[in-house]
């Protein structure tokens, strides 16, 4: 009975979480349908892997906590769910800017080509 609550627990959370990620990709996903924007493509794409990791580390955050083992194990199991959480949180940074660079920078060369533009680039180092 010690380990079928905080597994309970874990599966509970998990689930909603995998719920309400599909609601915020669908509604990311008609939004730029929508609107024609592909900075929520890239928000979308971005957001589509870290988010099942937020809802399995803050699953098990939860379960953990609701467990029976002492405070020094939880303690410890905190602080490296939060560390974790944070290095996805930068990979998921990391992945949006390459995307928006690749996306913004192949409309830098067509507006490179742009006469006025294209007179003052070499005096600027471009």
């Amino acid at each position: 009975m010690e380990l079928v609550w905080p597994l309970a627990i874990f599966l509970v959370t998990f689930i909603i979480g995998w719920v309400v990620r599909r609601f915020i990709l669908k509604a990311l996903r008609a939004w730029t349908s929508h609107t024609g924007s592909r900075a929520g493509l890239v928000i979308a794409e971005a957001l589509s892997g870290p988010i099942l990791i937020w809802a399995a580390i803050l699953a098990l955050h939860v379960a953990l906590q609701s467990s029976d083992l002492p405070g020094k194990f939880t303690d410890w199991g905190a602080k490296t769910l939060f560390v974790l959480w944070i290095a996805s949180l930068t990979l998921m940074s990391m992945r949006i800017a390459r995307d928006s660079i690749r996306f913004y920078g192949s409309q830098w060369r067509a507006l490179c080509r742009w006469p006025p533009l294209r007179r003052t680039s070499p005096r600027l180092g471009w």
